[in-house]
């Protein structure tokens, strides 16, 4: 995979392209990302910095004309395209359908891979592992909102399925990166999963359907009354304090 967009970078034709931006990633297959560092002229021509990793390690850096970046990030995203045709959007499965039926909805792990992308690659798996790990929020929600307290098998093995991407991800990130680097990987994970409703909104936008979204507002919604009426209850049987001066 690296020498084939090595191969890019070293025969595609000029194919100037004014998006291409310092700072800008795209993904490939084979968990390959060209980075855009930065961009400045010279000797009278335009050259970029780039780098391409794998799995977040760094597997190439180099300084090459614009042009020919721009192509090789053109040919990143094509293969991108034809990666994510040959994969399923949701976990649905032919011939069957999950109880509960929303399962059906749910998007596949490798959907996810390729919709949810960062700034670079240690960035996109702090995205992913965060989205991963609220996919599997998604499923308690609607299981609070049937009132179960246990997850049926489908919801089991489709959260499973979730929570290994997310270990498998933050495993192999490991394996190649200090224990610093690991922690503030953590770090920035915790960050998107807790505190950034920007990656609510793009889980929303790019890997559910409008009817799904509306099952789950349904789903949140029910859970909540539900909650809050539990407090209401709990809140009234509390002692006033004429009651326990008595």
């Amino acid at each position: 995979m690296t020498l084939g967009l090595m191969q890019s970078l070293l025969v595609a034709e000029a194919q100037q392209s004014d998006s291409l931006k310092p700072n800008s990633s795209y993904q490939c297959n084979d968990d390959m990302t060209l980075t855009v560092v930065r961009c400045a002229q010279q000797n009278g021509q335009e050259y970029c910095e780039f780098k391409l990793e794998q799995k977040g390690k760094l597997a190439f850096q180099g300084l090459a004309p614009k042009e020919k970046v721009a192509a090789a990030a053109k040919s990143c995203r094509t293969q991108a395209v034809q990666a994510t045709s040959q994969f399923p959007r949701t976990m649905a499965e032919p011939g069957r359908s999950f109880n509960p039926p929303y399962l059906n909805e749910m998007p596949a792990v490798d959907f996810v891979k390729r919709e949810i992308q960062g700034k670079d690659s240690t960035d996109t798996l702090a995205r992913q592992i965060a989205v991963f790990n609220q996919l599997t929020s998604v499923i308690s929600s609607f299981r609070l909102a049937a009132n179960r307290y246990d997850l049926t098998h489908d919801e089991q093995k489709i959260a499973g399925k979730y929570s290994l991407a997310a270990y498998e991800l933050e495993q192999g990130y490991k394996k190649t990166h200090t224990a610093a680097e690991a922690d503030a990987l953590t770090h920035l994970q915790g960050h998107y999963e807790l505190m950034d409703p920007s990656l609510d909104r793009e889980m929303r936008s790019k890997l559910f359907s409008t009817a799904f979204l509306q099952q789950r507002a349904s789903a949140d919604k029910t859970w909540l009354q539900a909650l809050q009426a539990h407090k209401d209850e709990e809140n009234a049987s509390q002692p006033t304090g004429s009651q326990w001066r008595k």
